[in-house]
């Protein structure tokens, strides 16, 4: 693999992390309508503790430390863009 496309398939980490984000956060909008927002509060809290988890466990195992720093910022994208959208989706009357 050369060193271009190194860093776009790590970023396939973010990414795929910010899509399941996004999936749970529409199917609580839809389905909950009224407190959909304490559950995707909680998915957000445990989507970024299993992505620290990743981050940590991938910091000690040597054929995966290279992830380690893409984990981390997979649990720090979640953080800013999970309760930013959270707070949006849930206070826009639909």
């Amino acid at each position: 693999m050369s060193e271009m496309e190194k860093p776009k398939s790590q970023m396939k980490i973010v990414g795929i992390n910010l899509l399941v984000m996004v999936v749970y956060t529409i199917l609580c909008r839809v389905g909950y309508k009224t407190d959909g927002f304490i559950i995707v509060a909680c998915l957000i809290v445990g989507h970024i503790i299993c992505c620290f988890i990743a981050c940590v466990v991938s910091a000690f195992i040597a054929q995966y430390r290279h992830l380690a720093g893409i984990w981390l910022l997979s649990a720090l994208a979640v953080l800013l863009i999970g309760f930013s959208t959270c707070m949006a989706a849930f206070t826009i009357k639909i």
